[in-house]
């Protein structure tokens, strides 16, 4: 017998599942991130307008290569829970921070008292004229295996939200799926664009 309400949940499932598969192949995968972290170090050496050069298309331009490469960058790392010590290991030091550029940064941070390992992150694109910022904690170094547990669990919660968002937009069924395939969300914390913490880009040239 024909029954239309599992027939609509095996196709939203499959559905769901395409578009996770999509989602996760957008992602930068290990390799990738090592080699992104390669250009981006030199391409740091490289002058620009911005640093007092002749105009150069592939760190000066919007969309250019740096720019490029340190968007994609920021994908993986402008996330809370990322080690500082990963983020320096890929991307190099830290540029360092004019007193007036950590003001502002002091300013937009949330009016708490942040944790004693608390720190910035700085890398420029153009000058300071342009950049990124990542606010982190400093954490211990971890071995082989940890960092591995740990990425795995970072994969699977980046699943999961990504899986409950693309349920969420469903206006179909909504509510059932939601109830018998997530029975712990409550109508609180079910909004998944609430569980996403915003990029931290200074500059309207990122996007």
């Amino acid at each position: 017998m024909f029954r239309p309400t599992a027939f609509l949940l095996a196709i939203s499932m499959v559905f769901l599942g395409l578009l996770s598969a999509v989602s996760a192949a957008a992602i930068p995968q290990e390799n990738d991130i090592v080699a992104l972290g390669q250009t981006f170090q030199a391409l740091r050496q490289v002058k620009g307008h911005w640093d007092g050069a002749d105009f150069n298309p592939d760190v000066d331009a919007p969309n250019g290569e740096k720019h490029q490469v340190m968007k994609k960058l920021y994908a993986v790392y402008g996330k809370p829970g990322v080690d500082s010590a990963e983020i320096v290991a890929t991307m190099g030091p830290s540029d360092e921070i004019p007193d007036e550029i950590l003001a502002q940064l002091r300013r937009r941070a949330p009016r708490v008292s942040p944790p004693a390992n608390f720190k910035y992150i700085v890398y420029k694109w153009r000058g300071f004229h342009d950049y990124i910022w990542v606010p982190c904690q400093h954490e211990e170094r971890q071995g082989p295996g940890q960092r591995v547990l740990r990425r795995l669990r970072v994969k699977a919660v980046a699943f999961l939200v990504s899986l409950a968002s693309h349920i969420f937009a469903f206006p179909i069924y909504r509510f059932r799926l939601t109830r018998r395939l997530f029975p712990f969300f409550s109508s609180r914390n079910s909004d998944p664009s609430k569980q996403i913490v915003p990029l931290h880009f200074l500059c309207p040239s990122f996007p």
